[in-house]
């Protein structure tokens, strides 16, 4: 069992939440029952009612720390405020629905303090929560996929490397290997850095992306561990949730989750709408323009219109087109890079697809289903499995 002195905490495990009391009570009873002394949840609610507070005081345990506002927020400031009210050396970002296997964490925490480095990466696990159903697939609550490694063993990563390789690719594979407090590992210090920087710890529209390019740029050291302590979390009102029931899409006005203001900071050059692709190259783009010292790594457009045209409705192809006039290296050559890379997203969508195949009959097998987060990671640990 390792443990802190001065009641500062390693680890603060921080989750901002809003009317989904049973996902966060669940995770908050599987980091209960560890043994484990050296972390602490940060539990900030913005629901309706504190009724999550009176069931996290029931479990009597000063390791959960719960938090409630009524006054009505939006993501990134429930987020931002769970971060305020963290005390740990090294947070780690949640949602609600996701899961951490705190044993693994610290271990890997431990080592990162030792060796002086702010931000590391670890595998992610899956995990779908019943009751969601795939759009394609139909219900596979309670199912698992195999976990996700980038590379098999332990290795060092420039932060910086990782911020160009991202815009290189115009954020249509994600966060790829950017330092992050979503699902990864960060250091207060870095945090800070980022906050005083940029005056947010989320410089821009998603509080994923928006974090983790602006920490690229506030991050001294990087690791990856191919440990996997973070589970990501896949519930009905997810963004992963959503996104599987194809429902991840609507016009930027529409979306409360959004930070006032957004549209402000909306270049001309993104589709004027949001999905995925959309709100993570706004988000790429803001937090780089706020925190990076010098000019910017090249932005690779033709690939977000590509990514736009193949992977997101049909509804909104004419912003897509709007939004490639607009961009100043309009042209034959930009259309043209558009169609190629269209083409090669359109072949990788089929192989993605034919995969799929493979991952949901491994999920729709006879393999044991899970009746939460607290079931899956009480299994996880008894096995040791990380």
């Amino acid at each position: 069992m390792s443990d802190t002195s001065n009641d500062i905490p390693l680890l603060s495990i921080v989750v901002p939440t809003r009317n989904r009391q049973d996902c966060a009570l669940s995770l908050a009873r599987s980091l209960h029952a560890s043994t484990e002394s050296s972390f602490e949840l940060v539990l900030h609610d913005n629901s309706d009612d504190d009724s999550l507070g009176r069931a996290i005081a029931d479990l009597g345990d000063a390791r959960l720390r719960y938090i409630h506002s009524s006054e009505k927020l939006n993501m990134h400031e429930n987020f931002s405020r769970a971060i305020a009210n963290a005390r740990g050396a090294y947070l780690c970002g949640l949602g609600d629905d996701d899961g951490i296997l705190v044993e693994p964490a610290l271990r890997i925490v431990e080592q990162a303090q030792v060796e002086g480095v702010d931000a590391v990466l670890t595998a992610i696990r899956s995990f779908l929560w019943p009751g969601l159903r795939h759009w394609l697939w139909g219900d596979l609550g309670g199912k698992i996929f195999p976990t996700h490694r980038h590379f098999s063993t332990s290795r060092q990563l420039d932060p910086v490397a990782q911020a160009v390789d991202v815009f290189s690719d115009a954020t249509v594979n994600g966060l790829r290997r950017l330092p992050r407090l979503y699902h990864g590992i960060v250091s207060r210090a870095a945090l800070d850095r980022l906050r005083e920087r940029s005056g947010s710890y989320f410089p821009g529209g998603s509080p994923d992306m928006a974090n983790a390019m602006g920490l690229a740029y506030c991050t001294n050291a990087l690791t990856y561990d191919p440990r996997a302590a973070v589970i990501s979390g896949h519930s009905r009102k997810s963004g992963g949730g959503t996104g599987a029931a194809g429902q991840h899409h609507g016009r930027i006005e529409d979306q409360p989750h959004l930070p006032p203001g957004i549209l402000d900071r909306w270049p001309a050059e993104i589709p004027r709408y949001w999905s995925g692709h959309t709100i993570y190259a706004q988000s790429a783009i803001a937090a780089a323009e706020d925190v990076a010292a010098g000019p910017l790594p090249p932005f690779a457009f033709h690939r977000l219109y590509a990514a736009c045209f193949i992977f997101d409705r049909k509804e909104y192809r004419g912003d897509v087109i709007a939004a490639m006039r607009g961009n100043p290296a309009f042209g034959p050559a930009l259309v043209a890079r558009t169609a190629v890379s269209a083409a090669a997203m359109f072949a990788i969508r089929v192989r993605a697809f034919v995969g799929s195949i493979w991952r949901y009959r491994i999920a729709r097998s006879g393999q044991r289903a899970f009746s939460d987060m607290e079931d899956f990671i009480s299994d996880l640990s008894a096995r040791r499995d990380w």
